[in-house]
């Protein structure tokens, strides 16, 4: 997680040095969700290019498996005088942290859409977009 976490930076970093401005850089990174908002595409392409980004956010997910498990500290974990109920918020904890860049690009995404005034229905469908995500 921490190596993608230094991707993001690392590409913050080169676009603010390139004299880019914080809002270039929220365009940047909300791009992928703001060409599914784009007027010219119809229906199909729309559809092809959501399922073509859950596919991303499940090889996203995916590639964390591991981290997102907890390896061996889980069985440590489990001797430990825990609920489950904190057991759960744990994990979602965990969960939240290796999806955060997933949902930086979705609050870039709403962010932009919400100051340049446009319709509540792109709200709604991006926010859409980022619980598929989740759930992927």
């Amino acid at each position: 997680m921490l190596r993608r976490w230094q991707a993001i930076l690392l590409a913050t970093g080169v676009l603010a040095s390139a004299n880019a401005s914080a809002f270039g850089n929220l365009d940047t990174y909300a791009r992928p969700l703001l060409t599914l908002l784009a007027p010219g595409h119809g229906a199909i392409w729309r559809t092809g290019y959501l399922l073509a980004l859950l596919l991303l956010a499940a090889a996203w997910v995916a590639m964390q498996r591991d981290q997102v498990a907890g390896g061996p500290f889980m069985a440590f974990a489990g001797s430990l005088p825990f609920t489950p109920r904190q057991r759960h918020r744990a994990d979602l904890a965990v969960l939240l942290l290796a999806d955060s860049p997933l949902l930086v690009v979705t609050a870039c995404a709403l962010g932009l859409t919400a100051g340049r005034g446009a319709p509540a229905a792109h709200a709604v469908l991006l926010a859409d977009v980022a619980l598929l995500a989740l759930v992927a």
